[in-house]
């Protein structure tokens, strides 16, 4: 990459007059490419609050927006009756969701002045039939089975809107995105999930169809979306409520993984300018002595090694030893889904070189 943080507008952007409000930012990312760290990091901020992965709350618990197809729950959550729609709508006021258990509801934090910083997946952000027919063709792609069907390609035309949001609610929003090869983010994916099922019921090994959880193609559709001048993100006509805040970056900042573990401070000081955030030192360090309610979820324990951390670890593993900490029953299948998504990760890095729409 030619520099951690990709924007080929950055000149523009670092010169935008300072009487512009920041839009609240959404990190689009994919499983395991230390998104998680980047929360740790954006919680220390005094300027910002947190939003961790609310739109999988969403899909996880509403009988109202369930694009996963599996059956609603048997105990109604606090997520029952409400939408990704509902939720990033007051999201985009800066107000952040606050469930409760004890009534079954969602209560809305104040605008306090400071600004919510979301991660989330990107394909919990698509629209259900976008996100069954990517689950359909990974599947198949990972299956190496060739019905005689061609298989979609983000890249061939100009992509529609694949988000459940409208583009008026999308521009309320700062989008940005991280990655990481698939050589580190695979092999983590699939021992984090070993370890998760291996605490619910000692003995069980991961097995079966895991495309569906690699996320790459998502990424590269959503990422595309928002990248190309001929979308409807960058082609439908503005109503107005734009006007005095910092416009969405172009192309819209992507930061690597690897990048940022070998130079935390600099990724990151690129990255609050990019959207336009001070810079602050608190978000290079934390501590592990509490637990976090930003990662008080049912799949807390994925997140097990960024709780324990107390800052940007430095990944100093080849791909040899990446691969002797999972299983080797599992090595096989690990390569075979390295090989398959590695195109998409290149196409979304190769956006720093500047590509031709």
């Amino acid at each position: 990459m030619s520099a951690p943080i990709s924007t080929q507008s950055e000149t523009t952007i670092l010169a935008a007059p300072k009487t512009l409000k920041p839009k609240p930012v959404i990190l689009w990312c994919h499983s395991r490419c230390c998104s998680t760290a980047v929360v740790r990091a954006m919680v220390q901020h005094p300027m910002l609050k947190v939003a961790n992965e609310p739109f999988i709350q969403v899909i996880q618990g509403s009988q109202l927006d369930n694009i996963d197809s599996h059956p609603g729950l048997a105990i109604p959550s606090p997520w029952f009756n409400t939408t990704r729609v509902d939720i990033a709508t007051k999201l985009s006021e800066n107000k952040l969701p606050e469930p409760d258990a004890a009534s079954g509801t969602i209560n809305f934090g104040p605008d306090d002045g400071r600004i919510v910083f979301i991660k989330d997946m990107a394909q919990y952000g698509l629209r259900s039939d976008v996100f069954k027919r990517l689950r359909e063709l990974k599947t198949r792609m990972a299956s190496g089975v060739d019905d005689g069907e061609a298989i979609d390609d983000p890249l061939s035309t100009t992509p529609e809107n694949p988000t459940v949001f409208p583009v008026s609610l999308l521009r309320k929003f700062n989008h940005t995105f991280l990655i990481r090869e698939p050589e580190r983010a695979i092999p983590s994916f699939i021992k984090s999930m070993q370890e998760t099922l291996e605490a619910a019921a000692p003995g069980t090994e991961v097995e079966g169809d895991l495309s569906g959880y690699i996320m790459y193609l998502e990424q590269r559709l959503l990422y595309r979306f928002f990248a190309d001048p001929k979308s409807e993100f960058n082609t439908l006509p503005y109503d107005g409520e734009e006007a005095g805040y910092v416009q969405q970056p172009q192309p819209p900042p992507l930061i690597d993984a690897s990048d940022l573990l070998k130079d935390p401070t600099s990724v990151m000081k690129q990255y609050c300018e990019v959207i336009d955030i001070p810079f602050d030192p608190t978000m290079m360090s934390w501590s592990n002595e509490k637990p976090l309610k930003e990662f008080d979820v049912p799949w807390r324990l994925m997140f097990k090694r960024a709780e324990q951390s107390t800052g940007f670890e430095k990944d100093g593993r080849n791909p040899e030893d990446i691969m002797n900490e999972v299983k080797e029953t599992q090595r096989a299948n690990i390569a075979k889904l390295v090989k398959i998504w590695r195109p998409d990760y290149e196409y979304v890095e190769s956006v720093v070189h500047g590509v031709d729409y």
